[in-house]
């Protein structure tokens, strides 16, 4: 199974729910699931190095398509003359 890493500052994310006014323990246990994961590239039958990763959300965690909407919902452009498109890749339901 293939999963794409999306890039959010765990701090960020973090203040954002408690924005929304998650709970406090939820938002620690967000984190500490966010926190210390790992990444390799396996091109062919060579593994690359497994690389620590300070700034994602794994899609097809169950929470990440989630996490993802509450890290973007406020985003806005820079700049009136801008447009901003929010979306997710892909959905996979699993029954």
């Amino acid at each position: 199974m293939h999963y794409n890493i999306i890039m959010v500052d765990h701090a960020t994310l973090a203040r954002k729910l408690l924005s929304l006014q998650v709970p406090g323990f939820i938002i620690h246990w967000i984190i500490s699931f966010l926190t210390y994961r790992t990444q390799a590239t396996k091109p062919g039958l060579r593994l690359f190095t497994l690389l620590f990763i300070n700034r994602s959300i794994v899609q097809g965690s169950g929470i990440g398509p989630t996490l993802f909407i509450m890290s973007a919902h406020d985003l806005k452009p820079l700049d009136i003359s801008n447009y901003l498109l929010k979306y997710v890749c892909k959905v996979r339901w699993d029954f």
